[in-house]
């Protein structure tokens, strides 16, 4: 209190300078304060009721247990010497321990303290966020604040109030956020590789199950095949189904109609020619008596004639069409059939 309040070394308004000094140095949590020339000046530390450079952050409790087997080692190096030679200082590790060849071993995360901080032995007591909530708090934090901390704790069972004084604290945070940092970036950069590979082999398994697909609807048409063969050689010989006789006799009599000289394909054929003939009068006629089709004959009876007799012959071809296209079908089924039943009978 003397080095900030009222100095006395040179008795004048000279320690009033000193003092404000002091004061300065002790906000700042670092220097030494000059007090009296007899005695030794007092060292400045963060932890000074003074220091200005104080808070309070939240750390995590590791979720690891003892069944986990993880160890921590503490290795008096550089952090940027020992995460860029993992391998080395692992292989070395197990010639220290002669562990067997078929035992590997391996770096799952690396932290960085410095020369005089360690790591809380927070393993050996599961209590101890029970324990940190409810004792005092550090020298140089205000009850007020520590108990503030304490509340405002988002996740009292995972989450431990950590003191930061001074710009040593606020550097060792940083820090350690940085590298919090990067092994997030780090998992973010494994899940992502992860995903990737999820993707390749979802795309595989879509192009694997097309083929499935492909070759069942393949494997389904050859049972049908061997269906089919297998019903031709249990009825052979025997007489037709009811359903088969009424499909034989509706085709017959399809055709029939169809080949009548009355029904459709001579009606067809009478239009046909009917209608060849008046396309061919011009060609026909005198020089000078030409045969015009003009509006006029559009929208009288005769246009109304040529327009029916056209729409006739459409709807008749498109009715052919169909029905050509049908039998040449049902005569190609019947040619593989027949085809099929003659190599089994080779057989």
């Amino acid at each position: 209190m003397a080095a900030v309040s009222y100095p006395k070394i040179f008795n004048d308004e000279r320690d009033a300078k000193i003092a404000k000094w002091n004061q300065m140095q002790a906000a700042w949590g670092t220097g030494k304060g000059w007090y009296s020339a007899q005695h030794p000046p007092v060292e400045f530390r963060p932890e000074n009721p003074f220091c200005r450079f104080k808070a309070v952050g939240y750390a995590k409790l590791p979720s690891s247990k003892d069944e986990d087997g993880l160890v921590a080692l503490f290795i008096n190096k550089n952090y940027e010497e020992v995460s860029s030679n993992v391998k080395g200082f692992c292989d070395g590790i197990q010639k220290i321990l002669s562990a067997p060849p078929q035992t590997s071993l391996g770096g799952s995360s690396f932290l960085s303290f410095g020369a005089s901080q360690q790591q809380p032995n927070t393993q050996s007591n599961p209590n101890i966020a029970v324990e940190i909530d409810g004792r005092k708090p550090l020298p140089g934090i205000d009850p007020i604040l520590w108990d503030q901390a304490k509340k405002d704790n988002p996740c009292p069972g995972n989450l431990i109030p950590v003191p930061m004084l001074g710009f040593t604290g606020l550097q060792r945070r940083l820090k350690a956020q940085e590298l919090e940092t990067k092994l997030h970036q780090g998992s973010l950069d494994g899940i992502a590789s992860e995903i990737e590979e999820l993707r390749s082999r979802s795309a595989q398994s879509t192009a694997r199950r097309n083929e499935l697909k492909e070759k069942q609807r393949h494997l389904g048409h050859r049972v049908i095949k061997a269906i089919c063969r297998q019903e031709e050689r249990r009825k052979r010989g025997l007489a037709l189904l009811p359903e088969e006789e009424v499909l034989a006799s509706g085709i017959e009599v399809l055709l029939q109609s169809l080949m009548a000289p009355g029904q459709s394909r001579g009606r067809l054929n009478e239009l046909l020619s009917q209608r060849d003939r008046i396309l061919s009068l011009p060609r026909a006629s005198a020089p000078g008596h030409q045969f015009v089709f003009d509006e006029s004959d559009a929208e009288g009876d005769r246009g109304k004639t040529f327009q029916q007799i056209e729409q006739l012959c459409r709807e008749n071809q498109c009715a052919l069409a169909q029905v050509i296209k049908t039998l040449k079908e049902d005569l190609q089924l019947m040619e593989s059939c027949a085809r099929e039943v003659r190599e089994m009978t080779v057989r």
